[in-house]
């Protein structure tokens, strides 16, 4: 049941098409066949085998889909059950995250500390008002301001910093692959 809810979300996720299963007895949604070059740009991280699919597809890799038997559980007991899901559903948050933003981070930060800098500008507009306008003063006002202000200001600057940390990262996997490709034609003229 789980998989039925997980894949079309995973896929939306990535903004790929949602896989389609052919309708075969016992065929199995989750399993993956992976190239060596795929293998090693898809992050290794616990409980992202789910993912793979979906994360290889938006690396750019072609994704295809083979039937998979599967033979009956002959010992032990299934580890999976109700406590599963939210920490499946935790980490498809995390990837559709970093699918989202990881490449433009100051996308996400960039707007929330905005929206939170403009409306602490118009929350101190309201306090200044009603101080010198009405003659009444109200201090949690003037620390909401405080609050939605240096936060709207510290979201923009880790947007900055994520920008900074994302075209790092563009940067190895652009020499990482030059590396693969000179290393692969070394190999062949050897």
């Amino acid at each position: 049941m789980f998989q039925k809810i997980q894949a079309p979300l995973a896929a939306q996720a990535s903004r790929a098409p949602a896989p389609t299963t052919p309708a075969l007895p016992r065929s199995r949604r989750g399993s993956a066949a992976r190239r060596g070059r795929s293998a090693a740009v898809v992050p290794r991280r616990p409980d992202w085998h789910r993912f793979i699919v979906v994360i290889g597809a938006a690396d750019g890799f072609r994704v295809a889909e083979r039937p998979v038997t599967l033979l009956p559980r002959r010992a032990g007991r299934s580890k999976f059950g109700l406590g599963r899901i939210p920490v499946g559903l935790l980490d498809m948050l995390s990837v559709w995250f970093q699918l989202r933003f990881g490449r433009k981070p100051l996308l996400f930060f960039g707007l929330s500390g905005s929206i939170l800098f403009a409306l602490g500008f118009l929350v101190g507009i309201a306090a200044f008002v009603a101080r010198f306008g009405f003659g009444m003063g109200f201090r949690p006002l003037l620390y909401l301001v405080m609050v939605l202000v240096i936060t709207g200001i510290a979201l923009f600057g880790f947007g900055f910093v994520g920008e900074m940390v994302a075209g790092l990262r563009e940067e190895v996997r652009g020499l990482t692959r030059a590396v693969e490709r000179l290393t692969g034609e070394r190999d062949r003229s050897s």
